[in-house]
């Protein structure tokens, strides 16, 4: 909950002083991108060998249940589109590819335009915020592996303990290979469909 705290008091000193203050911070904002994908590369490699273990353990549910996670959050992203105004079924769709990955969606889509890149962290924090509130609820009426697919792609890291503390050691597991998988795909999907519908 602290870490959620920090996150929104950055977000609000951003809007305050960029009200203030015009630089153009798209070039920082790159360096700052690259950086952290370069950083969560070398995690994976420091990490090889426990990935490969636990994608063992998992089977078929590691590659089935994210698929899954991504094709229900683009549909949900494209009937929003349809739904809200001033948001488009593509950039709708784009948006909620992010699958909760907020510190990506938002500061790259934020280089096509300020608008949509808020719309993109605004939407995918909360899917973070919503794992929080609703897992520790929520998997006792479903099942609790399925319920990963809340948390999207956050559940490789923040919402880990959370499904670990619930629903025990296999759930863990899947809901790291469910993030895992999620965020080798996110950034491809963004790429993807920036380039088609901005």
């Amino acid at each position: 909950m602290v870490f959620a705290l920090i996150l929104v008091i950055a977000l609000v000193a951003g809007i305050i002083t960029g009200r203030h203050i015009d630089l153009d911070i798209s070039l920082l904002a790159d360096v700052m991108l690259y950086t952290m994908l370069f950083f969560i590369g070398m995690e994976m490699a420091q990490k090889r060998e426990e990935l490969v273990r636990d994608f063992t353990e998992v089977g078929v549910l590691a590659i089935l249940l994210p698929i899954a996670t991504i094709m229900g959050s683009m549909a949900g992203g494209a009937i929003a589109g349809l739904l809200l105004p001033g948001i488009t079924f593509g950039t709708g769709m784009t948006i909620a590819s992010g699958c909760g990955w907020y510190s990506l969606t938002g500061p790259y889509l934020a280089k096509f335009n300020p608008e949509y890149g808020l719309i993109g962290f605004l939407a995918n924090f909360m899917r973070e915020i919503t794992m929080l509130i609703f897992y520790p609820l929520l998997f006792k009426w479903l099942d609790p592996i399925a319920a990963v697919t809340i948390g999207g792609a956050t559940t490789m890291d923040s919402t880990l303990p959370l499904v670990r503390k619930f629903a025990g050691r296999k759930a863990g597991i899947v809901a790291f290979a469910h993030g895992f998988v999620i965020s080798l795909i996110v950034p491809l999907l963004l790429m993807l469909e920036t380039g088609v519908f901005f």
